[in-house]
């Protein structure tokens, strides 16, 4: 009640946050597709809108990415650019302008915004002792299924080990979203021409993602002509057992725009 009007930590898309009613610490997001589906632009558009709306200071985890490449990302998210014309120095001068305007804007916020490499972050133990020095509001690592673990050896229990890790030591300090890979359809799956629809049992290494996970998304659809533009989002586990769909812009030629398209927003279903 003292806290009346007030949300927990959106992630920027009105089907998933409404369902939330916010997130907080605790709490275990997971975003999983297979390679090149598109997960670390979502993985930025969340950090983003936590930043620039609701003034939560995030600490952003590549595991695959360079830094460099991380930040022409954001500041083509924020500044509503077209990516390349950033990456290739290729943008007109009203678009240099608007870019010049925001990155000024941005240092002079309050609020930092802490892009990491994750060399320097190889394990749990140095994620957690990087939060507890930075303190911050939203954890998000890209990559997470990269992590290292000093004794396991193993891929699928290294990374169902590092979960457990994140889910007790990370997640008790903030909220905090990790990026998980689909496990490749099994070629008599894929025999027939057409791939099998993909579950959250089909993550990657370890059931385990799935179980420790508050809020499950998955990027299923393969690269088509309907994908060019928008994108579906799947939801393969809520608190409360909702299962659903929302549809978000996929959107690089004037701008980058990740946005949800509300009007085709699909219902959520309760189990």
């Amino acid at each position: 009640m003292m806290d009346a009007g007030t949300m927990g930590l959106q992630l920027g898309w009105p089907t998933l946050d409404a369902m939330t009613g916010g997130l907080g610490a605790g709490d275990l997001i997971g975003l999983a597709g297979r390679p090149a589906a598109g997960k670390t632009w979502f993985m930025l558009w969340m950090a983003l809108h936590a930043w620039a709306t609701q003034g939560k200071v995030p600490l952003f985890v590549s595991m695959e990415i360079k830094p460099l490449t991380i930040v022409q990302r954001l500041l083509a998210i924020h500044a509503k650019l077209p990516f390349k014309g950033i990456r290739d120095a290729a943008l007109t001068t009203k678009q240099y302008r608007q870019m010049k305007h925001m990155l000024v804007e941005s240092a002079e916020s309050p609020v930092p915004f802490h892009v990491v490499d994750g060399n320097l972050t190889a394990s749990v133990a140095d994620l957690h002792a990087l939060c507890r020095q930075l303190k911050p509001d939203f954890v998000v690592i890209d990559g997470a299924y990269l992590l290292t673990h000093p004794t396991e050896r193993d891929r699928f229990r290294r990374v169902a080990e590092n979960a457990s890790l994140i889910k007790q030591h990370i997640c008790d300090l903030a909220p905090t979203a990790c990026s998980w890979q689909f496990a490749r359809p099994a070629k008599s799956a894929a025999g027939n021409g057409k791939k099998p629809a993909q579950t959250g049992d089909e993550i990657g290494y370890t059931d385990a993602i799935l179980q420790l996970s508050s809020l499950a998304l998955g990027l299923m659809q393969p690269e088509s002509a309907e994908t060019i533009k928008q994108r579906e989002v799947s939801i393969l586990k809520g608190r409360n057992g909702e299962t659903g769909s929302f549809t978000v812009n996929w959107n690089f030629d004037w701008t980058t725009d990740f946005s949800e398209v509300t009007e085709r927003a699909e219902e959520l279903e309760v189990e």
